[in-house]
């Protein structure tokens, strides 16, 4: 299943799930970065404001994908 790819959206799902994931655990998403689709920005800018709190470590971004550790 994928998830709605505007800022609201994404935001929403990243503080939702962001307790069900045990520390040390991933939160994984795609298409970070894709910025000519109808989304616009809105997959990187809520997972950028999401990484800027702190509450995990980036292990990857590349090719449009994300994997944040959980601290």
């Amino acid at each position: 299943m994928d998830g709605n790819h505007l800022y609201e959206f994404v935001k929403k799902d990243l503080e939702t799930y962001y307790p069900k994931v045990k520390t040390g655990g991933y939160i994984t998403g795609d298409d970070y970065g894709a910025t000519q689709k109808w989304w616009e920005d809105g997959v990187k800018k809520a997972v950028d404001e999401f990484r800027s709190q702190s509450l995990c470590k980036t292990v990857l971004i590349q090719a449009g994908q994300f994997i944040l550790e959980k601290l």
